[in-house]
C-alpha cells in the first residue's frame, strides 16, 4: 500500500482490512538475531566505526534491559513511524533486551 494511503488511514480514521498495526513481538528468532549482529558488523566495518561502537555497547550494556523497555515508550511514534518505511525497529529493540545479545554482538565487532 503506498504511503499516502497508510496516512489517510491513520489520520483520517478510515476502516481498512488490508492494513492495520500490529503489537509488535518481543521474541526473536536466532536467525533474525544472526541477520541484526550482521547488519551491525557490515554498517561498522563499511564506516570503520569500530572503536567507537565497542566503546558505546559497553557502557550502553549494564542499561540496555531498562533502556529497550522504555524507548518503546518514548520513542513509540517514531517507531511506527520507521515501520511504514520498512525499518523494523522493533526487531532492533527486541534484540537489545537481552544482554547476551550486546555480547555476541560485541565479541562478533571484535573479530572484523
Amino acid at each position: 500500500m503506498r504511503l499516502r494511503k497508510k496516512l489517510s488511514r491513520i489520520f483520517l480514521g478510515k476502516e481498512s482490512k488490508d492494513y492495520s498495526w500490529e503489537t509488535p513481538s518481543l521474541e526473536l528468532s536466532p536467525e533474525r538475531e544472526e541477520q541484526i549482529i550482521e547488519n551491525i558488523v557490515n554498517k561498522v566495518e563499511k564506516y570503520g566505526l569500530k572503536t567507537p561502537t565497542l566503546l558505546f555497547l559497553r557502557s550502553y550494556k549494564p542499561a540496555s534491559v531498562y533502556g529497550a523497555q522504555i524507548s518503546p515508550a518514548m520513542l513509540g511514534p517514531f517507531f511506527m513511524l520507521l515501520e511504514m518505511f520498512s525499518i523494523e525497529s522493533y526487531d532492533y529493540n527486541a534484540f537489545f533486551m537481552k544482554r547476551e545479545n550486546i555480547d555476541r554482538l560485541i565479541k562478533r565487532i571484535e573479530e572484523i
